[in-house]
């Protein structure tokens, strides 16, 4: 055909290089399974085929293969239609009796049909099948490097699986799960907040002896695999076993002060984050509340805190909680009022055993400037969220006396905030940031996001009616950070890093709900459903859903001859009752 082409290809062009990843290193475990031609669904052939060069495997799909499709069939019921078509060949023994002498060689399949079969999807959202990212490790019950830490107290624990003989095997792929797949989205090894405290090894210590942490692992864990398509886990179970030491009911007084407790409560946060749905229950803020007063009585004994990347963290989330108008700042308050912001170096480099930070000559790449930008960027990035609350709880009348208060305060908040980045020494560093190590170029971008979002928020979206006012700001400027966080998200989708995703959603989906472009939108639009893709639960998902009320209001509104920026999302989340809520 002569429009195809094939330059560059890995697999059909001879003359291509293969790209310099390994695929070994990708995929430990693909080794372990069965020959190509024995594997019995789609996923596991995924996870083989990652282990090895593009072109290895091959699935052949003939004519046959869709003879028994709903559209070629006259019987096909409207519930069958419903469902996703996976590739499935029929069981390995059918398939060696039909094809015993594997006229194909051992890594071809010819497709024989077609199978139906239901996936738990999110409501409402498209039907995506899962990409060999978001599939990689996820169920390697084979995989000889799981640790045997499943406890002694978890004997009964699989009671509400059905049909396992081998109850254990799920619950230690949940293990693997999480060290494989949720760990890296949850504690990212680039950029700002990346830990050299709170590795997988720590939880998995920790749950060893803390039963409430395990189940946690498990509950946040079974809520990543079902958001993939596994249906036989029941998230609720390992939820409720956890749900009384949540409520504090069940701690000793041992426990309060335990590592276990703080991680456990730091899981729950992130768990009901990824879980929430619109008008559904979400208890983050009792969460991060329980953060808040073990984090104070942690910090009244005689010793450092261990776990400063939680503080951070929580912060985050209460930041944009207040950006989003959710949340109260109960947490960020507490930490300013007691002066919890720390020494911000531990967070990125190792600290040494006389407690000072090892900050290595080849890795320094201007991390004294970047942490100190990043200190008052985000002191006043809270500053500014503590006046967005404030702005909306009172609502007072436009132009009244209080409101030209918040506008001064506004104003001043930004000029401080342009003044801090338009300093010499941050513009020299963002001139030649291409000198710098990676890490460094990871922390100014995830921080740029930051900044530009502050001013979005400040131009915008402070009280309602902020776009309308006189003196507001040009839309050419609104449209300028925007496009800034936009360009900025794209190059951290296109990296590939799951983890590093976790910092711009509100941010993107800000940009789309404010600007008047619509190409801007449609590309706030699709960012967040590349984020959606490989989420560990339902929050990018709903954010997504969520900016889509934002635009077919805003359409609706400007078809009755009004003007579309007058529709406020925070007043079209909250109709859909729904709490914006983003961890990182």
């Amino acid at each position: 055909m002569p429009d195809v082409r094939i330059t560059g290809n890995v697999v059909w062009d001879s003359n291509s290089q293969p790209t310099r990843r390994s695929f070994c290193a990708t995929s430990p475990t693909g080794d372990l399974l069965p020959p190509f031609v024995m594997l019995t669904s789609d996923e596991e052939r995924e996870r083989k085929a990652q282990a090895s060069i593009p072109g290895t495997y091959h699935v052949v799909a003939v004519p046959e293969s869709f003879s028994q499709l709903p559209e070629y069939t006259d019987g096909a019921s409207e519930g069958d239609q419903t469902n996703v078509a996976v590739l499935e060949v029929e069981t390995c023994d059918s398939f060696q009796a039909e094809h015993s002498d594997w006229a194909y060689g051992p890594n071809v399949v010819v497709l024989n049909s077609f199978k139906y079969t239901k996936r738990q999807l999110f409501v409402d959202r498209r039907s995506t099948p899962p990409s060999p990212e978001s599939d990689q490790e996820s169920f390697s019950l084979s995989a000889a490097s799981i640790p045997e830490m499943v406890p002694d107290y978890t004997d009964n624990s699989l009671q509400h699986t059905s049909g396992s003989p081998e109850p254990n095997r799920y619950e230690m792929a949940l293990v693997e799960h999480f060290r494989s797949f949720v760990y890296p989205q949850m504690i990212p090894q680039s950029g700002m907040l990346s830990s050299h405290c709170l590795d997988v090894e720590v939880f998995e210590h920790e749950a060893s002896s803390f039963p409430p942490l395990y189940h946690a692992m498990m509950a946040i864990s079974a809520l990543s695999m079902v958001r993939q398509g596994v249906e036989d886990i029941d998230v609720s179970y390992y939820y409720s076993q956890v749900a009384p030491f949540a409520q504090g009911s069940l701690c000793s007084n041992e426990d309060i002060l335990s590592d276990g407790l703080y991680l456990t409560h730091f899981l729950l946060l992130i768990y009901e984050i990824a879980a929430s749905k619109p008008s559904g229950s979400n208890l983050w803020s009792h969460h991060i509340s329980r953060l808040l007063h073990l984090t104070l009585l942690r910090q009244s004994i005689s010793r450092p805190e261990r776990f400063p990347v939680i503080i951070w963290w929580a912060c985050h989330v209460d930041l944009y909680s207040l950006f989003s108008g959710t949340g109260t700042g109960e947490f960020v308050r507490a930490v300013l009022d007691n002066q919890l912001l720390g020494e911000l170096q531990s967070l990125f480099y190792p600290i040494g055993s006389d407690g000072s930070t090892l900050i290595y000559a080849e890795e320094y790449g201007g991390v004294s400037t970047i942490v100190r930008l990043y200190h008052d960027t985000f002191y006043l990035a809270i500053r500014l969220g503590l006046l967005a609350e404030e702005s909306r709880r009172t609502r007072t009348p436009y132009f009244g006396i209080h409101s030209r208060s918040q506008q001064q305060e506004a104003k001043e908040l930004r000029d401080v905030l342009i003044r801090l980045w338009d300093h010499q020494e941050v513009r020299f560093m963002f001139q030649n940031h291409a000198s710098l190590p990676q890490q460094s170029q990871n922390m100014l971008q995830q921080l740029s996001i930051l900044f530009h979002t502050c001013l979005l928020l400040s131009y915008t979206s402070l009280w309602p009616g902020q776009r309308l006012e006189p003196g507001t700001a040009p839309e050419e400027e609104i449209n300028h950070h925007a496009a800034r966080i936009l360009q900025m998200a794209s190059t951290i989708i296109d990296r590939g890093r799951a983890g590093d995703r976790w910092f711009i959603t509100f941010p993107t989906f800000l940009s789309g709900a404010i600007t008047a472009s619509s190409g801007l939108k449609m590309m706030a639009l699709e960012l967040l459903s590349n984020i959606e893709e490989n989420e560990v639960g339902y929050s990018a998902s709903t954010t997504c859903q969520m900016l889509q009320a934002v635009y077919e209001r805003q359409i609706q509104h400007s078809g009755r001859g009004g003007h579309a920026l007058e529709m406020d999302w925070i007043d079209v989340l909250a109709e859909h009752g729904f709490q914006l809520v983003n961890y990182g």
